[in-house]
């Protein structure tokens, strides 16, 4: 992740996996800018894309991203009519209420309060997935979010994957945002 020299930035670029889709037809969901860049078509339906890295409690492997920290930003490249971002469960995806944080992701142009992240072109969330502490971090406009899934949801051999269900003309960039500590 980054350059590796201190000091320097540590952002790198995550991409939307070009395989894993829910409920993707004719191009409705189309990926661009090297798969960072996902874009709903106009269609009223509500699809999901998800990150080609898995976030997961199980040790370090290529495969996957293994225990520890992993943060991520998913920013509105375009306005949605409405939309949802949060972390889906390997085996269960599905619109955003299948959502493995469904009681507590974010909204974009949805839900009110500090669960409403707005729905402007520039709208940025950032979430943190602290496998450690068992801890998901939110952070919108209004600040950070601290929540504590129930302790039986960390399962040992639990895979998580960035998540956007999106309705009409969104369109959503992905990159990592933090260090990746193991």
């Amino acid at each position: 992740f980054g350059s590796g020299e201190p000091g320097a930035s540590r952002v790198q670029l995550l991409t939307w996996d070009p395989e894993r889709f829910y409920n993707r037809s004719n191009n409705n969901i189309v990926l661009q800018e090297e798969d960072t860049l996902a874009v709903f078509s106009s269609s009223t339906s509500h699809r999901c894309v998800y990150g080609n890295q898995l976030l997961t409690a199980r040790s370090k492997s290529q495969a996957h991203l293994g225990k520890g920290v992993h943060e991520w930003t998913v920013t509105v490249a375009q306005r949605p009519c409405c939309a949802y971002v949060g972390i889906a469960a390997v085996g269960r995806m599905g619109t955003y209420d299948s959502f493995w944080d469904a009681p507590s992701c974010v909204g974009v142009n949805n839900f009110s309060g500090e669960r409403n992240a707005g729905s402007d072109a520039g709208t940025s969330i950032t979430i943190r997935v602290d496998f450690n502490k068992k801890t998901v971090y939110y952070t919108t406009r209004h600040g950070t979010r601290e929540v504590q899934p129930e302790a039986e949801r960390w399962t040992r051999d639990l895979e998580l994957l960035p998540a956007v269900d999106s309705d009409e003309k969104g369109h959503y960039r992905i990159e990592w945002t933090g260090d990746k500590k193991g």
